[in-house]
């Protein structure tokens, strides 16, 4: 603190102490006018007497500046100042840099007694404010020293690099910290640029005019992110705080630079970053549905194949209500109970199987693992589902169910065939030996008759043993007539074709096809059958089969066509998909049209559809001839009986 300072900071003391008669004069800022006007570094700190200004000046002016030591001034202001009775004395307190000197004017009526009095006052107190000016600059300058030397201890164990910068971009400060981040000394750093830390593609990045422009509007820079070299040549990650530094006149001399290694912060963070990429593709890419539930039972969060499964794009899925929006209404609130209670009563519930309805109507089985969501206090906040699509699995099951019966089925009718066939052969023997015994014309038509229906019923129960048996899976030369006359033979007893007309039309001597005979039995019947639905709900109606060889004779076609509902122009593009039918809910499947498919492509054939709604629909199948008609030797008598 400069001593103009301190007396100005202790004004109220001297205007006490001098009866608020007192001027300032701070010489190490002024020289006196040669024109005698007051310079402006005078400070007026009482009133009245402004008119003796000028005069007092003139009296300094003319002694040894600022040395001067005179008491007494005679100009012609100051006595008249002094003859108006409103003052007794002048005084004028000259500052130096590090003296305070006084000069005093009084009225020449006084005492002398009383003006050395006064004199003597003055200088008791310039005396004290000396010594105190003197006491607080010391205290100030230890405690100056202290902060620097606190500072600098600072500076210097700091982990970070600190480093002061010129504003020719030369380094004038390089602490430890720095030393110990980029391996140069302060001996080594001092007076260099500090682009000596610079990468080449830093360097040519921009980043110094992006950081100048900021500092021009701010000011300052806080934790930049950038690289810089160490003195290996080693990259570092660095975050950069940036200041401006100023001179005790507040002039800018350039910037200081706090320097945080954060290399291996940076290596965590990317790593984190994959590693949450990683969990994020696997739950986005998971064939399960993989959900995240808030408290209020509002989507936060579901990945692909939820999508897929619910039906629901994303977007649309975010924020609703889970279970409004796919949970059927007649279960909604069975399943709130049994997910919210198994949460508080165990944190999960695992294996709970929930149907779910898709913007279409239809419904999915799903089975559901659940367990809490939880934030960064372990407190729940909601749960997340892991989902498995069942519902063809509950479909499989249930066809094994229904194969497991069939098996049972075929076990029986061989029993049944056992039990039956013996009397069936009697009564047949009985009917043969009385045809011979009468002459009869009537006796003997009706006895036919009676012998007809028992190789009807012999030849059911036969049919019914075969079709029970385990399929081969024996490749072997087949003729497509026989295939296409067995399983006509069966479905023409169905009750959904009685009343119906079937018409079978086989070209003769057909070559062969190197198939599973059964494979290809089962795609005839499938197709058969699926007629006789498609005709059910029509009174009357007509099923047609045929079989040809096409223009080139490289292929044999089977064409079966119904007079039925036909197939509806959105099922088109699905009819051969696993699971999906047509027929009402319990009924079908879905299987049929996909094995069929796959079975006819596995020979190396095509099988299409052609549909009218309302009118009907043909399907056709194209199988290639077997490669040598010399495998027709080892082929069964060939069948072409229909029914009608």
């Amino acid at each position: 603190m400069t001593l103009p300072e301190f007396l100005a900071e202790h004004r109220a003391d001297l205007l006490s102490a001098w009866r608020a008669e007192l001027f300032l004069l701070t010489a190490e800022q002024s020289a006196p006018s040669a024109t005698g006007a007051l310079p402006s570094a005078v400070e007026p700190w009482a009133e009245p007497a402004t008119q003796c200004f000028n005069g007092i000046l003139h009296a300094v002016s003319t002694g040894d500046w600022p040395g001067f030591t005179a008491s007494v001034f005679e100009t012609d202001q100051v006595a008249r100042a002094l003859g108006t009775g409103v003052v007794n004395w002048l005084s004028l307190l000259i500052v130096g840099k590090d003296a305070i000197q006084t000069a005093l004017a009084c009225r020449s009526d006084l005492a002398p007694a009383e003006v050395d009095g006064f004199t003597r006052q003055m200088s008791r107190l310039i005396h004290d404010l000396t010594r105190r000016y003197l006491s607080e600059g010391v205290q100030q300058e230890s405690e100056r020293r202290r902060s620097e030397a606190y500072l600098v201890n600072v500076l210097r164990s700091s982990a970070d690099a600190i480093a002061a910068v010129d504003l020719d971009g030369r380094i004038t400060l390089w602490n430890r910290g720095a030393e110990a981040i980029f391996g140069w000394t302060a001996a080594e750093m001092v007076g260099r640029e500090m682009s000596v830390l610079l990468p080449d593609d830093v360097r040519d990045s921009g980043e110094r005019e992006l950081l100048d422009e900021r500092m021009r509007l701010n000011g300052y820079v806080r934790d930049f992110r950038s690289v810089r070299l160490n003195k290996s040549g080693v990259r570092l990650t660095v975050t950069i705080t940036r200041t401006l530094l100023h001179d005790e006149m507040g002039d800018t001399i350039g910037f200081s630079l706090v320097i945080r290694d954060i290399t291996e912060q940076a290596r965590l963070e990317r790593e984190i970053i994959r590693q949450r990429n990683f969990v994020e593709d696997i739950i986005a890419n998971a064939n399960i549905t993989i959900g995240a539930i808030d408290l209020g039972g509002r989507i936060l969060s579901m990945n692909r194949m939820a999508e897929s499964v619910l039906g629901y794009p994303a977007a649309d899925l975010i924020g609703q209500d889970y279970f409004d929006l796919v949970v059927p209404t007649r279960q909604r609130a069975e399943v709130r109970r049994i997910i919210w209670e198994g949460l508080r009563e165990r944190g999960h519930v695992e294996d709970f199987e929930m149907p779910i309805v898709r913007p279409d109507g239809s419904e999915r089985m799903l089975l559901w693992n659940v367990v809490y969501l939880r934030d960064e206090h372990e407190a729940p906040i909601g749960f997340i589902g892991f989902g498995m699509d069942v519902t063809e699995k509950r479909r499989l099951e249930g066809q094994l169910v229904q194969s497991e019966k069939l098996s049972a089925v075929g076990k029986l009718a061989a029993g049944i065939a056992h039990e039956v066939g013996n009397p069936l052969a009697s009564v047949s023997s009985i009917a043969q030996m009385l045809a011979t015994l009468t002459d009869d014309l009537f006796a003997r038509e009706q006895l036919k008759l009676i012998q007809g229906q028992i190789d009807r019923i012999a030849r059911t129960i036969r049919e019914l043993v075969d079709f029970s048996r385990p399929a081969s899976q024996t490749v072997e030369p087949v003729l497509v007539n026989h295939v296409v006359g067995e399983a006509v033979r069966i479905v023409q007893y169905d009750k959904r074709l009685k009343g119906r007309q079937i018409e079978l039309s086989l070209m003769p001597e057909l070559p062969p096809i190197l198939a599973v005979f059964d494979n290809l039995f089962q795609v005839v019947l499938n197709l058969l059958l699926n007629a006789a639905d498609a005709m059910e709900k029509r009174a009357d109606g007509r099923l047609r089969v045929e079989t040809e060889r096409d223009a080139g004779g490289g292929n044999l076609v089977i064409r079966i066509s119904d007079e039925g509902e036909g197939v509806a122009t959105e099922a088109r593009e699905r009819l051969f998909e696993p699971f999906f039918t047509t027929k009402p809910k319990g009924k079908g499947s879905g299987l049929g049209l996909w094995v069929s498919y796959n079975i006819i492509h596995g020979l190396g054939g095509q099988i299409t559809f052609d549909s009218t709604a309302g009118a009907g629909t043909t399907f056709t199948i194209t199988l290639p001839v077997a490669p040598t008609r010399r495998t027709l030797a080892a082929l069964p008598a060939a069948t072409s009986a229909g029914a009608a």
